[in-house]
């Protein structure tokens, strides 16, 4: 079982327009007899999952997002020569799936590796990162997949603006997961995925813990 989650900390790098997340201490062993802490984040903090209302409004939200959607099958495509701020285009999807030789089918979640969490603790992590194009997007959503992760902030580009990618998939019902960590450690390009969101209600998404298990 491989962890491919960041670690939630108030120190760790997030979407610019995001506060750093928060935690208090609320009671005390000595008081109490046990230790908690009130944590202030966005849900859309670390490795987390976009319900589809994130970007339309007619969209599910996160706690009616069926559970399956995020436990099946991964494959692991690898974009790892992609640049900083670079473009992966639809060839590169098809490109990368042949090399995996393991066609994408109906149901399975797409894990884009680029290697970019190398660059967590920089301030490049969040503005620099390479993306997907809207019709690599398409090319996913022609496959019918349940999910589409990557190691970065976005699937889209840092300067789309309109954000092509989000708009393509998440309107289909297609879920985004985003700040995949250590995906380097996944030894073959099918694994089982799972990646279950907190059930909170009328939420735009959620952290996820995310695992790869490799039989």
């Amino acid at each position: 079982m491989i962890d491919i989650s960041q670690e939630i900390h108030p120190g760790m790098p997030l979407f610019p327009v995001f506060p750093k997340p928060q935690f208090v201490q609320w009671t005390r062993r000595e008081t109490y007899g046990f230790e908690t802490e009130a944590m202030f984040l966005v849900t859309h903090t670390g490795t987390h999952v976009d319900a589809p209302f994130h970007f339309q409004p007619t969209g599910i939200k996160i706690d009616k997002v069926p559970p399956e959607q995020l436990i099946g099958r991964g494959v692991l495509l690898d974009l790892t020569k992609t640049e900083e701020k670079g473009a992966i285009a639809a060839s590169d999807i098809r490109d990368a799936e042949r090399a995996a030789r393991t066609p994408l089918g109906e149901r399975d979640i797409v894990l884009v590796r680029t290697g970019w969490d190398r660059m967590l603790g920089t301030e490049k992590y969040a503005t620099s990162y390479p993306g997907l194009t809207k019709d690599a997007a398409d090319f996913l959503l022609e496959r019918k997949v349940n999910a589409v992760g990557v190691d970065t902030p976005n699937p889209d580009l840092p300067d789309a603006a309109d954000f092509p990618v989000h708009n393509t998939l998440l309107p289909k019902g297609v879920l985004i997961v985003e700040n995949l960590a250590n995906l380097g450690s996944i030894s073959r390009p099918t694994f089982r995925f799972i990646g279950l969101p907190l059930k909170i209600r009328n939420g735009t998404g959620s952290p996820i813990r995310a695992v790869a298990i490799e039989d």
